[in-house]
């Protein structure tokens, strides 16, 4: 439709859309001009339009024209103030244009209001783990420290921030530092598995293989954890044990304790049938685990 009229915007808009869209079309040089070009005719004779103008606002995002994009972005704020999801939008954009700060005060503001989504709170933690970067990398421990505590402060009762520093800690190999986070969000919440998965990590590298099973143990077999989470991190557990083949026998010995709690879920005898079979070579034993699944 828009090669037979050229005139027409909402042509024009979807033709931009359907290059956009096209996996096969390599978006540079002059071909990112024409499809800014396409959608920016709609847009700018229907500023109302919601999804269109984001979309326009994040193609110039990509496309490095980061004054367009929060211009369109502040307009639809101006005509839809209750649209969360367009503030969110800007901290990205503003997180793609290394604006770190005013990244975050926009997460804070949200987050005051309506608590932040898994998606924005995972911004937030990239905003800080690249402040706290810079700082360790230019030696400014103190100033590094400092950042990591502020968050805290904002929020002492939020297991989050306190796991979100434990991360950053241990990014930059801060173990000590991150332990003593992760613990204190264990503290709130002592079956915080984000906190108890990283916090078992930790030990692991550090050779404290007591510690480490300890962990996962009052995690895996934790009656408080519902089935699929359990089966979850109990496949977690196992792949850490793939390369030495567990020669310890410690997966052996958590799926014998899993399936003693757990006698009639067929899924944790599946995982102790393969388990079996790929670490100890027993076929035998593996087989009557699967059979037992089965008559589940």
């Amino acid at each position: 439709a828009y090669l037979a009229d050229t005139t027409n915007t909402a042509a024009a808009f979807n033709y931009g859309v359907s290059l956009l869209n096209n996996k096969n079309n390599i978006v540079i040089g002059n071909e990112t001009d024409r499809i800014l070009h396409l959608l920016e005719g709609y847009v700018n004779e229907h500023p109302d339009k919601y999804f269109e103008n984001l979309l326009y606002a994040e193609v110039c995002s990509n496309c490095n024209n980061i004054d367009k994009s929060l211009e369109t972005l502040n307009r639809l704020k101006a005509i839809y103030p209750d649209k969360s999801e367009l503030r969110s939008a800007k901290a990205t954009i503003l997180f793609n244009n290394s604006d770190y700060t005013h990244a975050i005060e926009i997460l804070d503001s949200i987050e005051a209001i309506s608590g932040l989504s898994e998606q924005d709170n995972s911004l937030k933690m990239k905003c800080y783990l690249n402040i706290c970067q810079d700082f360790f990398e230019a030696k400014d421990t103190l100033a590094f420290y400092n950042t990591l505590n502020s968050v805290i402060k904002k929020n002492p009762s939020n297991k989050e921030n306190y796991y979100m520093a434990g991360v950053i800690c241990n990014f930059v190999a801060q173990n000590d530092s991150a332990l003593a986070y992760f613990d204190r969000a264990l503290a709130l919440d002592s079956l915080n598995a984000t906190s108890l998965i990283l916090k078992a990590q930790i030990m692991n590298e550090m050779g404290n293989e007591e510690e480490y099973e300890d962990i996962w143990k009052k995690l895996i077999l934790n009656r408080d954890v519902s089935i699929e989470d359990k089966e979850t991190y109990l496949r977690y557990y196992l792949n850490s044990y793939v390369e030495s083949k567990d020669s310890a026998g410690y997966g052996e010995k958590m799926l014998e304790a899993v399936v003693k709690q757990h006698p009639y879920e067929a899924g944790f005898r599946k995982l102790y049938s393969d388990y079996l079979d790929y670490f100890k070579y027993d076929t035998q034993n593996a087989i009557e685990q699967l059979q037992y699944a089965i008559d589940i």
